[in-house]
């Protein structure tokens, strides 16, 4: 089994994601996929690593339709509405890269300074009630992660 950083690595997570992973701890310790989760404030990263991980379209499309109904800021929603829409048209055997980069654009208006921390931290808390921890441990587990 890898490190939690190793499988961020792995899965080509942005280095700004990767360095504040490497500050979390627990116990001590360097923190697990599972702490991650839990302590992360970005739910625009979330999102990501649900979708890098390739969680259940229909959790990932919950998680979205969460999101966008949530009236925080124009940037996000459009963001997500724009992945939703994509995840909405494809098949079951859709390829996740593209639903990646728009969620990913969520990053770009943080970046951009149009999203605060409190706004992120609130999608964050948003994406973990609709998106269990469970379906994303199920998710890598079929990737061979747990």
């Amino acid at each position: 089994m890898m490190a939690a950083i190793e499988f961020l690595v792995s899965l080509d997570a942005c280095s700004r994601a990767r360095n504040w992973a490497e500050t979390v701890r627990t116990h001590g310790r360097p923190a697990t996929e599972l702490h991650l989760w839990q302590q992360c404030q970005r739910g625009d990263w979330m999102l990501w690593f649900a979708s890098a991980v390739r969680v259940q379209r229909a959790d990932l499309q919950c998680a979205l339709k969460a999101v966008v109904a949530a009236p925080l800021h124009p940037a996000a929603g459009l963001a997500s509405e724009a992945a939703l829409g994509w995840l909405d048209q494809m098949s079951d055997g859709y390829r996740r890269p593209d639903c990646v980069s728009l969620v990913s654009a969520v990053g770009a208006a943080a970046l951009s300074g149009s999203l605060d921390l409190p706004i992120l931290v609130r999608h964050a808390q948003i994406v973990r009630s609709t998106l269990p921890w469970g379906c994303v441990r199920a998710a890598m587990a079929g990737r061979g992660e747990t």
